[in-house]
């Protein structure tokens, strides 16, 4: 990774951790007693962040997301770090996600946000599903996932590991599939600098309870992969034209 590189991360950065400082307080309060506020507040807080860093999202398919108290998991594919962001700023959400490198100002956030786990631990499923089932059914919080479980390189879709099919199918959890197209030009694996740009987002429709329940997790998984790959294809059309 370049000096220059992690340079322009940390004076990119400066003026959002002010923003942070200021309102820590805020975000301790909402966490401590209204858990459903403090996520809305992270969302709000990342779409500010996205228009300051001036990453547009251009989204597809707004009408195919869930009503308001539906409860859902969110699977999407995995380009670059900036889909954290990408993600929570459209859905409020919280994280299943590997171990993220320590971001002063931000590792607070990702800490309360999210559930840290070691995917080669057995135990990580468990630990999973048992957070899912906490956070997505019991508060009525969207969970969000990567089953990738690392960055794609090249943009292409890689094999989906199976526990996000795992925790849908164990808790009958409906699966919201989300598609990220362009974020790695934004910020390429193995960088910490965001370049301005447009990032397109399309919405799949959800998998419901009943596809869920009368498929394997096998099944399952491969339906995510299918609606993921159809989005990746649109979008890839859509910016093609657009050229």
């Amino acid at each position: 990774m370049k000096f220059s590189d992690i340079l322009k991360a940390i004076l990119q950065s400066i003026p959002f951790l002010f923003y942070l400082i200021i309102t820590r307080p805020f975000y301790v309060y909402a966490y401590h007693f209204n858990r459903l506020t403090f996520f809305k507040a992270c969302g709000f807080g990342l779409k500010l962040f996205l228009f300051y860093l001036r990453i547009k999202l251009s989204i597809y398919g707004t009408e195919l997301f869930p009503k308001p108290g539906r409860k859902f998991l969110i699977v999407a594919n995995h380009q670059s770090f900036i889909d954290i962001f990408i993600i929570e700023s459209i859905l409020p959400c919280a994280f299943i996600q590997r171990p993220v490198p320590y971001i002063p100002g931000f590792s607070w956030y990702f800490g309360k946000s999210s559930l840290i786990i070691d995917k080669e631990s057995p135990l990580s499923i468990l630990k999973a599903v048992r957070y899912a089932k906490q956070v997505a059914i019991d508060q009525g919080i969207p969970v969000a996932l990567f089953p990738e479980s690392t960055r794609s390189i090249d943009g292409r879709l890689g094999e989906l590991q199976l526990g996000a099919a795992t925790i849908a199918k164990t808790l009958n959890l409906p699966v919201l599939p989300v598609t990220i197209y362009n974020s790695k030009e934004i910020m390429p694996k193995g960088t910490i600098y965001a370049k301005p740009g447009v990032v397109l987002v399309a919405i799949q429709p959800l998998i419901e309870e009943r596809f869920i329940k009368n498929h394997s997790v096998e099944e399952l998984n491969h339906e995510i992969k299918q609606r993921i790959q159809k989005g990746l294809d649109y979008l890839g059309q859509v910016r093609q034209e657009s050229l």
